[in-house]
């Protein structure tokens, strides 16, 4: 399968209508696709999964909008993977086609969205049965819950992966890629759907509970996607991920994401348009949500790492920065979810910059994304470990830029001193 030239997208039909089977999918062609989990940088991981289990599957991926959340998009909006990275060089790069979900039906996509009235008028609900990868490990065998199926107007019901597809015998969730290839091999889903390994199925639609409805053959989707590996556990934290080498490493953001960072960099640093914009150490330090899960003996600043183990690690970051002669010194720019006004304070009084997007008017400007596009610029990162966004932060500046990266740990007094 090459990448399509044409305007119309590889893998579809020329007839766009409401509808998915028989309209805008080819007889001949065979997908997956997933929904959302938890947060924009959890999507990315998620979309970026998909994207690999169609390749080893040979099938086109589909991937679905970001799930609405005002942090990261400035509105409760579904956004379109291409909205923010460029979709046609990421194809290009891996040498294989890649479909959105609103190449195949229409729904509210790059628009707020209220979810009791999310279908478009005429657009009709299709039923699909789906595939769930959580209903194996969870304790009540049921699928993990989505709105996307909701946004697109699906009625859907799950089918347990068998349990042949874990990566261990364990309690971890992890299932394999090669587990979940097999199921949508011919001679795969016939075992799998032989009743002998199958735990469950369900809908979370009452009009379709009680269904019998089997995974979808021609269009396969998952409930689930985020715990996924070709060998080991969390390999997306791991030097070597297969996964983020051959698709997230290519997943740019498009010149307009691009073009908002460099506006805000120049805002930032009082600079003129054309200006070089100076070398920075890009920090984002993981605060608000975390402090959920302390221990309840610790107090919160015993639990959450002190500004000054984020100052340590910026020196030694900063150290290996080289800066050529005439050049301006290296700055330091903090994103972070903090709102205490005196934390912010202590900030400035390190001499760092900090990402405000209220300050710079872009509340409404996709905030989260700008914090993403603006990390991956750094000279060098030090980051929140556990944190997903830190993660794919660190990935970005030591590929794209060959920049030095540090984590900062944290979870009990002095845990990032050792």
């Amino acid at each position: 399968m090459g990448v399509s030239s044409s305007a119309t997208p590889e893998g579809l039909s020329l007839d766009k209508q409401h509808y998915i089977k028989g309209h805008n999918l080819k007889d001949d062609v065979r997908y997956v696709t997933t929904w959302h989990y938890a947060g924009m940088t959890n999507d990315f991981i998620v979309f970026c999964n998909l994207i690999y289990l169609g390749v080893i599957s040979q099938r086109i991926p589909i991937l679905p909008p970001f799930a609405p959340a005002g942090i990261h998009v400035g509105a409760a909006a579904a956004i379109d993977f291409s909205e923010i990275f460029d979709l046609p060089a990421l194809s290009k790069a891996i040498q294989w086609p890649i479909l959105e979900w609103s190449d195949v039906k229409r729904a509210k996509y790059n628009e707020s969205v209220v979810m009791g009235d999310s279908i478009l008028p005429g657009v009709e609900r299709d039923k699909l049965g789906c595939w769930s990868t959580w209903a194996m490990v969870d304790g009540s065998h049921r699928a993990a819950h989505s709105v996307m199926p909701q946004l697109l107007a699906l009625d859907i019901v799950y089918t347990s992966v068998p349990r042949s597809t874990k990566l261990t015998n364990t309690d971890d969730p992890h299932v394999t890629f090669s587990g979940l290839a097999s199921i949508l091999m011919p001679q795969g889903r016939v075992h799998a759907l032989d009743g002998t390994e199958t735990l469950s199925t369900m809908s979370f639609e009452d009009r379709m509970e009680g269904n019998v409805l089997e995974p979808d053959d021609q269009l396969a989707c998952f409930d689930l996607l985020y715990f996924v590996s070709a060998k080991a556990e969390w390999e997306w934290s791991q030097g070597v991920s297969p996964v983020w080498s051959l698709i997230g490493t290519h997943a740019r953001f498009t010149p307009r994401i691009e073009g908002l960072a460099d506006q805000y960099l120049r805002s930032l640093f009082h600079l003129g348009k054309g200006a070089t914009i100076p070398k920075f150490v890009a920090v984002h330090i993981r605060r608000t949500d975390f402090k959920d899960s302390c221990p309840k003996d610790l107090t919160l600043d015993e639990c959450l790492a002190p500004l000054s183990a984020y100052e340590r690690r910026v020196a030694q970051v900063k150290s290996i920065i080289k800066v050529r002669p005439g050049e301006p010194m290296v700055e330091v720019i903090v994103a972070s979810d903090e709102r205490e006004a005196s934390w912010w304070e202590a900030v400035g009084a390190l001499g760092w910059k900090h990402i405000d997007h209220i300050v710079e008017e872009t509340v409404e400007k996709y905030p989260g994304i700008i914090d993403a596009a603006i990390l991956s610029r750094g000279a060098g990162f030090v980051g929140t470990a556990q944190s997903t966004m830190s993660l794919v932060a660190d990935k970005r500046v030591k590929d794209w830029g060959n920049g030095p990266a540090r984590n900062v740990r944290w979870g009990w007094p002095g845990a990032d001193e050792s």
